[in-house]
């Protein structure tokens, strides 16, 4: 069976579970460097004020109709959220053949959230796929307003909860990270910061908008056999240009074989980081199980990036 053939499988595997209410588990990691930290780019803007609705704690499922197509997304809460009190939101963005309930399952996001009082959306692709650009399935081919989903979506969950709009996140894995890279290229004003994992991306930069640079934190192993880390290589470069970097890389996080170099010299205190896996494969940071490849477990990846997404909001 062909590494694809074998991915696919494994992911139709997962597909069919239910989210779990707990990440798995990880090797420990150190902190991520203070200095990371310290120069947040957060303004002392007031905060919204306070909402009136708020979705009760626990797994709600919703429905959009949006380009004559009808779309899914299911919603996590945290328990214990203050009433009234406006939460982050994070896009958590399944890969191709997968769903919503699987990258639930698949990131094991729902528990760091619920540690974080952090709001997470699980949309579904069409028939599994999203529209990145150049990528992936049915999406793409009939290019699919995944983008103008990802917005209205925001605005449903707005209208249903407590969300602070400043504080929106996402990260995907492959196909799903491919999109987060759209949207904060795409859509900067809705997106605070980005985590993708293994995915890069997949538009051309000059249909990027300009305005407020984004955040970016990818996660990538070298011996990726799905998106080919020259890819992602390029896409960084990518992202340190236009979020005008001006210093070298420095290392901030070293752990087994994961590296994590930050350039955080850019504009509006935005950063770029690349957290690299020496011999990793096509993987969720810290999960033990890997679709493809060697699982990259010498970080927490879902810890780190909500590290990452605490330093920043929009303006």
């Amino acid at each position: 069976m062909t590494a694809r053939g074998s991915y696919t499988l494994a992911m139709l595997l997962v597909s069919t579970c239910d989210p779990p209410g707990q990440a798995p588990d990880a090797s420990p990691s150190p902190e991520p460097d203070a200095a990371l930290i310290a120069d947040a780019g957060v303004d002392a803007t007031p905060p919204e004020p306070p909402c009136t609705a708020q979705l009760a704690a626990g797994d709600h499922h919703f429905t959009l109709e949006l380009g004559g197509l009808r779309r899914t997304y299911r919603v996590h809460v945290p328990r214990g959220l203050p009433e009234g009190m406006r939460a982050p939101l994070l896009l958590n963005l399944h890969p191709s053949v997968l769903n919503g309930v699987g990258q639930a399952l698949f990131s094991g996001m729902n528990g760091p959230a619920d540690e974080r009082g952090v709001i997470v959306a699980y949309p579904d692709g069409i028939e599994g796929s999203w529209n990145a650009g150049s990528c992936c399935g049915r999406a793409a081919r009939d290019q699919v307003d995944d983008v103008g989903f990802m917005r209205e979506m925001i605005a449903d969950l707005s209208h249903r909860g407590c969300i602070e709009r400043r504080r929106v996140y996402a990260t995907g894995h492959s196909n799903g990270a491919h999109l987060a890279h759209r949207l904060a290229c795409e859509a900067p004003e809705l997106i605070a910061a980005i985590a993708p994992a293994s995915g890069v991306l997949r538009v051309p930069l000059e249909a990027c908008r300009e305005g407020q640079p984004v955040p970016v934190l990818q996660f990538h192993g070298t011996e990726d056999s799905m998106v080919e880390f020259s890819d992602a290589g390029a896409t960084v470069d990518t992202w340190v240009a236009r979020d005008g970097c001006t210093d070298p890389p420095r290392e901030i996080y070293r752990q087994g074989v994961v590296r994590c170099m930050a350039h955080d010299a850019c504009r509006a205190g935005s950063k770029v980081v690349f957290c690299v896996a020496e011999g990793g494969g096509h993987c969720w940071p810290g999960s033990r199980w890997c679709p493809v490849g060697a699982p990259i477990r010498d970080i927490d990846g879902n810890h780190y990036m909500l590290d990452f997404f605490d330093q920043f909001a929009l303006p």
